[in-house]
């Protein structure tokens, strides 16, 4: 017989070492193969289709996930408060999107903490990438400034600029860059974009619409119960300048991961996990999960309201929504700050239209009728809603 005998104490049949190599290694393979079965049905699971089944999408867990979407800090009992719901509602809604792949978990950070505001100063058509003296030459610059505290340049030729919450200065920061614009000839001052994150904007859930930052320039300031806190033992003295790289990264682009966002800041992955898990154990940021917009089967329309402050809490305005919302192709009408957001499933743009045509057609109230999503900016009737944001921060900051 090859190989040894292998017998028990209960006089069952022997086998030989060879055999029970072959039903270890038997064992082994179903159970490896049972694990990569799994992890495909995960997969498939995620991507079995492009947006959640229509049938899970009532109009509370609509309200529900909005209010995720608004929210993303808030707990599943705050968010149960804003909706006016149970806790296990918000529960089930976050259960159902896990299931389906629909829930993304990522870290934010808090900007109370810092004392500063981030600048992002986007170079247009041409950029100091590949120019390396002259991009430390502006870098330089810029942190010689006195209020300035940190400068880095992304890929893109985007310059993130923290400083002091001194908004006086920010005017003399932008004509700083324009003015080595002009003397280095790299650029045109034309060709920079300024994107200000201010306060308001730069707070957890404005990071994911553009309609919370104009929400809270418009309407502020939020109500109390929605505003949570959190300490943070950290100062602006314990950061390295690594660790306010890694910072100012987080801060705009807070989905990214460890090894994508390394490679943005062009930094070690390493470096950027631990600055990442020194932040999360300090408190200075906090994990969260959102869902992802791309796959809810609803739009959403932002209708903010300017000219006349009291037709926000007119009968009148809660009549139109509930017209609104008895109309067959819209699922929920929601008031939040006097600006209206509206789900409606997707395909029906030509209902869309119809209706914002109908509100621009009747006594204009509206500073601005747009269709926008978390994220992203879309418009049904041309670019209005970004040049309104720059309006208004131009109006705050500028005095203009």
């Amino acid at each position: 017989m090859r190989g040894k005998v292998s017998c028990d104490a209960q006089n069952l049949p022997c086998r030989t070492s060879s055999e029970l190599h072959f039903f270890l290694l038997l064992r082994f393979s179903v159970y490896l193969w049972g694990k990569v079965i799994i992890l495909f049905q995960i997969r498939l699971r995620g991507n079995m289709a492009e947006t959640l089944p229509r049938s899970l999408l009532t109009p509370l867990r609509i309200r529900v996930l909005w209010a995720l979407l608004r929210y993303p800090h808030l707990s599943a009992s705050e968010i149960a408060d804003v909706v006016q719901c149970r806790p296990s509602t918000v529960y089930t809604v976050m259960r159902t999107l896990s299931y389906h792949g629909a829930l993304e978990s990522i870290y934010m950070p808090s900007p109370d903490f810092l004392g500063v505001e981030l600048i992002g100063l986007h170079l247009i058509p041409r950029s100091l990438l590949g120019r390396e003296r002259e991009r430390a030459h502006l870098l330089e610059l810029l942190e010689g400034l006195p209020w300035v505290v940190h400068a880095t340049m992304l890929d893109g030729g985007t310059i993130l600029v923290s400083m002091t919450r001194d908004f006086a200065q920010l005017k003399k920061c932008i004509f700083t860059v324009r003015a080595f614009a002009r003397r280095t000839g790299l650029w045109s001052p034309e060709d920079i974009t300024t994107l200000i994150f201010p306060r308001e904007a730069s707070e957890t859930a404005g990071l994911f619409s553009f309609h919370r930052a104009v929400e809270k320039l418009l309407f502020r300031p939020p109500p109390e119960e929605h505003r949570t806190e959190w300490r943070c033992s950290l100062s602006m003295e314990d950061l390295s300048w690594n660790d306010l790289t890694t910072l100012s990264g987080l801060l705009s682009f807070p989905s990214l991961s460890d090894s994508q966002l390394a490679n943005l800041l062009k930094m070690g992955r390493r470096k950027v996990s631990r600055t990442r898990q020194k932040l999360l154990q300090e408190g200075a940021i906090r994990p969260l999960r959102v869902p992802k917009v791309s796959m809810l089967p609803v739009s959403s329309i932002l209708l903010i309201l300017a000219r006349d402050p009291t037709l926000r809490r007119s009968g009148e305005m809660a009549e139109l929504l509930r017209a609104i919302e008895g109309s067959s192709p819209f699922m929920s009408c929601w008031n939040h700050f006097g600006a209206f957001s509206i789900s409606t499933t997707r395909g029906d743009e030509d209902t869309l239209r119809t209706l914002l045509a109908g509100l621009e057609r009747g006594e204009s109230g509206w500073i601005s009728v747009s269709s926008t999503a978390p994220g992203r900016v879309e418009n049904l009737r041309g670019p209005e809603f970004l040049p309104l944001l720059e309006e208004l921060i131009r109006e705050r900051f500028f005095g203009r």
